[in-house]
């Protein structure tokens, strides 16, 4: 008698099935609208440095809507990863664009509207249009190349049982680099990605709401 036991996706976990329901709801919702408020922006609004920000920001929020069935489907055959290498590296790599850009374009709105509160004269005669569009493809550039290491950490493997494929970070490189060095390497990534990805934008986004508000209240008590 076979008494081996397989794994089978009706063993999938309540909390697995919920998060996808959630997922894929979200997914609907958040197409539809994020790509509204991209044609608002886009064809019913006139350019302005405003729009530029904001529309840079909900095209990373749309991007991110399109990673959400993948995680969907990652959810649901957990811990098997079935779509492959190609995807395994491109899915997480898009989604440290999508994220680095969105905290960065917060930022870069919170910076904003420090400097038109705090340095009007300042801000009307050296902020226009083409300079916003320089930021915004100067920060997706800057997402692209903070999310490229993890194209080439992300691996796919095969478990002992030769039949589970898992998506991981080989900060080894396959081997090419020791594991003491690994590790290190792990705890640097983790570290650049806290930092800048939260502490930096947290702290930057902070000063500017705190220095903006006090700004304001200095001009309401002159008057």
């Amino acid at each position: 008698m076979n008494t081996t036991t397989e794994t089978t996706y009706t063993d999938i976990p309540t909390a697995n099935i919920l998060s996808t329901v959630i997922l894929l709801v979200s997914n609907l919702f958040g197409l539809v609208v994020n790509t509204l408020y991209l044609w608002v922006l886009g064809f019913r609004m006139p350019k302005s440095i405003n729009t530029t920000w904001f529309l840079h920001l909900i095209l990373s929020n749309l991007l991110f809507t399109f990673i959400m069935p993948f995680l969907a489907v990652y959810l649901i055959t957990d811990p098997h990863w079935i779509m492959g290498s190609f995807l395994c590296k491109s899915i997480h790599s898009l989604f440290s664009a999508v994220m680095f850009t969105s905290v960065f374009s917060l930022t870069v709105i919170s910076l904003d509207r420090y400097s038109f509160v705090c340095h009007p004269v300042w801000y009307r005669g050296h902020m226009n249009n083409r300079y916003a569009s320089t930021i915004c493809i100067c920060i997706w550039g800057l997402a692209i190349l903070f999310c490229s290491p993890y194209f080439a950490f992300r691996q796919t493997r095969l478990l002992e049982d030769n039949t589970t494929a898992i998506c991981y970070n080989d900060y080894t490189l396959s081997g090419s680099i020791p594991q003491n060095s690994a590790i290190q390497l792990r705890w640097v990534m983790f570290s650049f990605r806290l930092i800048l990805g939260f502490l930096l934008p947290f702290a930057v986004i902070t000063v500017c709401y705190l220095s903006r508000d006090g700004s304001r209240k200095s001009v309401s008590s002159n008057y």
